[in-house]
């Protein structure tokens, strides 16, 4: 985005909040270089209405040259008269007062179509969720910048667990740093075992429960997750589809027997643990009953993305009893309400 110029009030949308939140932190930069101290606001337009914002706008600074208000979740403002308000505040600006800036963001595409007409088109930005292989980059960029190697499947495993945007994957990654040296390499063996050390309850933790065939365990370790509000559904199958992937790699290569060393390697059952785990889980599903798990995997989060919320907690507790219940079959039959 361009200086601080023209009107000045921006409208940020879309699903990248890292991106989004940098490009915010720029234009703050910008004020304070320009005007010095600024007063800072964020809102959500649902806990303080529209016209206590616009009522903060008018109002002067005291011990500062400006104010800096950012607008959350921006469109929920769909009313007539909130939309005038702001009008009209715009109305008494010009392009030569910039010690005052008014942004408005949302994780939708867009804004209400009046709002947005208030905004000049230079001064909107769509953030759009990055490419895999953008997510890649960047997460290889990340570790690089802690002085660590991040191989291409350890960050494949972050993405299958961590919510795709990059302010998510700053979060969720930076404490995984602090268990490596600089100039260590980060493999996906390694995120695993950390993920499964913590005491906190992890995909990677259902899934060895699993292996041992503990229906009850498994069963809690999921309620535990949902229960957090940081892991999804969709998340926990996500996580589970990585796994059972693996698991099929591990039959491909157990096929002639005893898989060879360089087979164990190449595929990324390095450690001892992995290869336990994977090798414990092929005597618990076959061949064919783990493609049937990957199967009722894709089901259960086509099911999920349609029914939504209200019917995720069932929907993965029959998920985990038709996987270790029923090998992967189909169950007689949960309705997802449309």
């Amino acid at each position: 985005m361009g200086k601080l110029s023209g009107i000045p009030v921006w409208c940020f949308t879309g699903p990248e909040l890292g991106e989004k939140e940098k490009e915010i932190q720029n234009i703050l930069s910008e004020v304070r270089a320009e005007f010095g101290t600024v007063d800072e606001y964020s809102f959500y337009p649902e806990e303080t209405p529209v016209p206590q914002i616009v009522q903060i706008l008018l109002n002067g600074s005291l011990f500062s040259a400006g104010k800096f208000i950012v607008v959350n979740e921006a469109h929920t403002i769909k009313k007539k008269e909130e939309i005038s308000l702001i009008k009209t505040w715009l109305d008494g600006r010009t392009t030569k007062t910039q010690d005052t800036q008014l942004i408005f963001t949302s994780s939708e595409i867009s804004l209400d179509k009046k709002l947005e007409s208030l905004i000049p088109k230079e001064h909107q930005k769509i953030f759009w969720e990055l490419q895999e292989q953008k997510k890649e980059s960047w997460l290889v960029s990340f570790f690089q910048k802690k002085g660590l190697i991040l191989e291409k499947e350890g960050a494949r495993t972050i993405l299958e667990l961590v919510e795709n945007n990059t302010k998510e994957l700053e979060t969720k990654c930076l404490p995984l740093t602090l268990f490596f040296s600089k100039g260590e390499t980060v493999t996906s063996e390694k995120i695993e075992e950390i993920l499964s050390h913590n005491k906190e309850e992890t995909v990677f933790t259902l899934f060895e429960k699993m292996t041992r065939k503990d229906f009850a365990s498994a069963i809690e370790t999921a309620q535990k997750l949902l229960e957090t509000k940081e892991t999804s559904g969709i998340q926990i199958i996500a996580g589970l589809n990585y796994c059972f992937k693996r698991l099929k790699d591990f039959h491909k290569i157990s096929e002639a027997g005893t898989p060879t060393e360089f087979d164990l390697k190449r595929n990324g059952f390095t450690s001892r643990k992995a290869r336990e785990q994977y090798s414990r889980a092929a005597g618990v599903w076959s061949k064919e009953e783990t493609f049937d798990i990957i199967s009722r995997l894709t089901e259960t989060d086509n099911n999920l993305r349609i029914s939504g919320m209200q019917t995720e907690t069932t929907g993965i507790f029959l998920l985990i009893y038709s996987i270790l219940k029923k090998k992967g079959a189909a169950i007689e039959s949960p309705v997802y309400p449309a």
